[in-house]
């Protein structure tokens, strides 16, 4: 069975201006009091990965793992909303599979998102993937995605021998949701982040 691909408008710019350093240099060292320290002066801005609510005080009561990945859970959520999933939801592979075939290229980065890394730490709270779409690519991603689109429309799927077992309204449905996706990126001048 597949994953279920969630994906939220995501502010890239400020995270990479204020966290990523932070995450991947203490992660790699598996220092989680700057990342909570981090936590703790951004508490304003921070909500529950879990509930999506805003944290308090008590805050550290939602810990359960007590590791690297969930405090880099909780600081992460100072750039998104936790409770607004526009995903793919479980189409997401049928859809890379798909755009794939069409050639493409940026069909990954468009559905997966580039790895949050350094050397051999990976941000991956989930444990089943995260990566980025940033803000600067999301104008001319979008603009490459109306085009494949437009492709699409152009083929026959039925007839057409690239595909196998796709139905062309499901296809049509999920790249136009990923088209929503980017358009709300697009729309918020922001980037996405997108998660199992």
């Amino acid at each position: 069975m597949s994953m279920e691909h969630k994906a939220f408008v995501f502010d890239t710019k400020n995270y990479m201006k204020q966290l990523n350093d932070l995450i991947v240099d203490r992660g790699a060292n598996d220092d989680i009091a700057a990342i909570r320290q981090f936590i703790e002066e951004h508490l304003d801005n921070m909500k529950s990965p879990y509930t999506g609510e805003e944290l308090d005080e008590n805050w550290g009561e939602e810990i359960e793992k007590g590791d690297i990945q969930e405090y880099a859970d909780f600081a992460l959520t100072g750039y998104y909303a936790p409770y607004e999933d526009i995903g793919l939801s479980y189409e997401w592979d049928m859809l890379l599979k798909a755009l794939k075939k069409l050639d493409f290229i940026e069909a990954e980065y468009c559905i997966l998102g580039k790895s949050i890394q350094k050397e051999n730490f990976k941000i991956d709270p989930g444990r089943c993937g995260l990566g980025l779409v940033y803000a600067e690519d999301i104008p001319i991603l979008y603009q490459k995605l109306i085009t494949v689109k437009n492709k699409l429309d152009e083929i026959n799927i039925k007839k057409s021998k690239i595909f196998t077992e796709i139905e062309e309204k499901d296809l049509k449905s999920v790249l136009e949701n990923l088209i929503f996706i980017f358009q709300s990126a697009l729309n918020d001048k922001k980037g996405l982040m997108l998660t199992f």
